[in-house]
C-alpha cells in the first residue's frame, strides 16, 4: 500500500498519550509520524507496518 504525507495512520500500539492515529509528515526510506492526540513526532521503520492499513 503506498502511503502519501498527509495520510492519518492506525498502529499497532499504543502511544503513552492514548492514541493509536498518527498522521505522516514524511516519507522515505522510514516514515515521520505526528501522534493525532499529543502532537509529538516520532521516526517508524516502513518494515513496520500499520494496524489493518487504517488510511483517512
Amino acid at each position: 500500500m503506498e502511503y502519501q504525507i498527509g495520510d492519518i495512520v492506525r498502529t499497532k500500539k499504543v502511544h503513552p498519550c492514548g492514541s493509536k492515529l498518527w498522521e505522516i509528515t514524511r516519507v522515505g526510506v522510514d516514515f515521520k509520524l505526528k501522534c493525532e492526540g499529543c502532537r509529538t513526532c516520532n521516526y517508524c521503520r516502513k518494515t513496520q507496518g500499520f494496524k489493518n492499513d487504517y488510511k483517512n
